[in-house]
């Protein structure tokens, strides 16, 4: 049995590039959700969102959200590729500008479908 020393452990450093500021509604927006997500109100644009927290359920609950304020269905796969604010919003509007505004909605996977109807219970349950 190996035990685990937690003292000995080099602490966890994680590299902020600053606080930049959102600049386009789609920035604006996006860093609102993540910031709501995260819990804290100090993201910036640039830093790597899974190096600020955000995780793979986070990261569902992301595509959630990101339906719910622009109407568009967000991939996991592009949360990792785009994996800034800045990046996320620069992809997501490169798509509405190349599409006539308008954003193909991507097929949802079984757990995006599966969380989205356990948000819409929550919601529509609770006004009963």
């Amino acid at each position: 049995m190996v035990k685990l020393i937690k003292k000995k452990l080099p602490d966890i450093v994680i590299e902020h590039t600053g606080t930049t500021e959102a600049t386009t509604d789609t920035e604006i927006k996006f860093k609102k959700i993540f910031e709501t997500m995260l819990d804290t109100d100090i993201v910036s644009i640039d830093d790597s969102l899974f190096n600020m927290g955000l995780d793979s359920l986070m990261a569902i609950k992301f595509s959630v959200a990101a339906h719910k304020v622009f109407g568009i269905y967000i991939d996991i796969k592009d949360l990792y590729k785009y994996d800034s604010i800045r990046a996320l919003a620069d992809f997501v509007d490169n798509q509405v500008h190349s599409n006539k505004n308008c954003l193909p909605e991507i097929q949802k996977t079984n757990a995006q479908d599966f969380l989205s109807f356990i948000i819409w219970s929550k919601e529509n349950l609770l006004r009963l």
